[in-house]
């Protein structure tokens, strides 16, 4: 009975390793660095997306510049690396192979940010209001003060109202 269920396992595990091995076979990966233009200097948090974006794939560059994205079926695909600040770039026609990395490299320019024009207009008002200071005049008579649960004048004061 032990020697059954060892064989049973062994045939398992040699048939999971296989299957294992064969899924590099049918997939690659694109693997790739985002730099500046000018300076050579890695682009960190760059974002990479698989094209067309409703694909969902996608990944970030890392603190060195670079990017795996793994798992792709054999194909062509085109890939878009975005950085604040930096020109957008679409790399076309990358061709992934069974069990290959493709290797690109990115490089990006400085590009000004644009936004759209804000306007704004100031005008003045004719009809001011006239703030006017309000005084409030409180009085005690002896009696009141001596049944007031005070000690001197500012307590007096601070138990005034208004």
């Amino acid at each position: 009975m032990i020697l059954k269920f060892k064989f049973y396992f062994f045939f398992i595990f040699i048939i999971i390793t296989v299957l294992d091995a064969q899924s590099d076979r049918v997939s690659g990966k694109i693997r790739g660095r985002a730099i500046d233009a000018m300076t050579k200097d890695p682009l960190v948090g760059a974002n990479v997306l698989l094209l067309p974006v409703e694909s969902g794939r996608g990944t970030m560059t890392n603190e060195n510049g670079e990017f795996v994205i793994p798992n792709l079926i054999t194909g062509v695909y085109s890939v878009k690396v975005s950085y604040m600040g930096y020109a957008s770039t679409i790399i076309q026609s990358i061709e992934v192979s069974p069990g290959a990395t493709t290797e690109i490299l990115c490089s990006m320019g400085v590009e000004a940010i644009e936004g759209q024009e804000v306007n704004v207009i100031a005008e003045s008002m004719e009809n001011t209001v006239d703030i006017k200071s309000v005084v409030t005049q409180v009085k005690y008579s002896g009696d009141q003060l001596y049944k007031m649960p005070v000690s001197n004048f500012t307590d007096v004061i601070a138990n005034a109202g208004g």
